[in-house]
């Protein structure tokens, strides 16, 4: 947790944004070829690669990336994508606290904090 911290990303080019702060399949909709995020009792200013990181790595292969950023204009340099990587594994982190305090499942703990220092060593 130390380490994530001491790499928690500075000096970010892009403006904050409102994002949803949870954005997994439960709060998607699909509706007519729309895509609708759900539940945004979360919402807050924030990092906009907060919700696009955890999207990308979650749903999206790796080398796709590229084509998500460009579609929208934007470029995936290596700041934006060392951003993506530190919310990962910042939410991965977090998640797996809450299996442990909430659920006392040690096993999803362990699973989670391996996901979590795996992406952090990915990129960071």
């Amino acid at each position: 947790m130390q380490n994530l911290l001491e790499r928690h990303p500075k000096n970010i080019s892009d403006t904050p944004v409102p994002i949803h702060a949870d954005p997994n399949i439960t709060n998607f909709i699909l509706s007519e070829n729309q895509l609708y995020i759900v539940d945004w009792d979360d919402i807050r200013l924030s990092d906009p690669m907060r919700d696009i990181g955890q999207f990308l790595y979650n749903f999206v292969s790796e080398e796709n990336w590229i084509s998500f950023f460009n579609a929208y204009s934007l470029d995936l340099n290596t700041e934006r994508k060392q951003r993506i990587f530190w919310w990962v594994a910042a939410m991965k982190l977090f998640v797996g606290l809450w299996f442990y305090l909430y659920q006392d499942d040690a096993d999803k703990y362990i699973e989670y904090l391996e996901e979590s220092i795996a992406v952090r060593e990915k990129c960071l």
